[in-house]
């Protein structure tokens, strides 16, 4: 049997592991390999979770989580990293120092809160966050409730939503991808800012299947990241991250009866995806 030269992007997430599938490194892992690139990994923490809730979080030691980032990037070339769940401010500085060196993309997904409404991060390491991991980021991709928790006031319309994106982007002096899942509606609807423009990025909503959405933020950051990685364009990375995300809801499995999981497709998959320009 010949052997294969690689001719896949490497990226690395460094984030938690669900012990469900359904998010976390799992679903991070999943994405990239779908998208067509080698996927490596660095574990932060332990969850105990299924779709309906998490039930213990243990955090991985820091010299752990160091030195398996060490071990990628330090024999690899790695074209994009993605983050995840960083629970504590030792994890951060860990994280901080073992990237010091680093200079490729660095998509970041502040992950605080569960789908189920679970703290994931010490509410000490919030301004860590803030003011020394995002200095790091060429994206930041959070959820409307983070946001709301990093800038630390509510998002009631649209307008504020345009707002907070530039306020974050202004924040880290990068990109940002403010995801409106949570603000209900018939389309799905996220801001982004990039290229020194603002754009509403919208598909259609899906509805009818419960916990399906487990794990969309998570997929879509790791998406982001890998197409990044195989040197797409900022919008043209946003658009078809954004797109994977609706096909692999679309494509949902059914774990037992009335749970469902998003699940990725094979195959082309034609761009849902409306973008205007603020």
């Amino acid at each position: 049997m010949g052997v294969i030269a690689m001719n896949k992007p490497v990226v690395l997430t460094i984030a938690g592991s669900d012990s469900g599938g359904g998010a976390g490194i799992q679903a991070d892992l999943r994405t990239m390999t779908s998208l067509g690139a080698y996927a490596t990994s660095a574990i932060t923490s332990l969850t105990s979770q299924n779709p309906l809730t998490v039930t213990h979080i243990e955090s991985v030691s820091p010299m752990s989580v160091f030195t398996q980032i060490k071990a990628v990037i330090d024999f690899f070339e790695v074209s994009a990293i993605k983050t995840g769940m960083l629970c504590n401010e030792e994890i951060m500085a860990s994280v901080w120092e073992a990237l010091k060196s680093y200079d490729g993309t660095l998509v970041m997904d502040p992950v605080m809160i569960s789908t189920s409404g679970i703290a994931l991060i010490d509410s000490s390491a919030i301004e860590s966050l803030k003011e020394k991991m995002f200095t790091r980021a060429n994206w930041i991709t959070p959820n409307i409730p983070e946001a709301e928790l990093l800038l630390n006031k509510k998002l009631t319309s649209e307008r504020d939503c345009v707002n907070a994106a530039y306020l974050l982007a202004g924040m880290i002096q990068g990109n940002v991808l403010l995801k409106g899942g949570h603000s209900g509606g018939e389309r799905a609807v996220d801001w982004c800012v990039c290229d020194e423009k603002v754009y509403e990025i919208s598909t259609p909503r899906l509805k009818g299947r419960p916990y399906f959405s487990h794990g969309t933020g998570c997929t879509l950051a790791s998406a982001l990241a890998t197409l990044l990685a195989k040197g797409e364009t900022s919008l043209d990375a946003v658009i078809k991250a954004k797109t994977f995300v609706y096909r692999s809801l679309e494509n949902c499995v059914e774990l037992k009866e009335g749970v469902f999981q998003m699940y990725p497709p094979s195959g082309v998959m034609e761009s849902c995806v409306d973008v205007k320009v603020f």
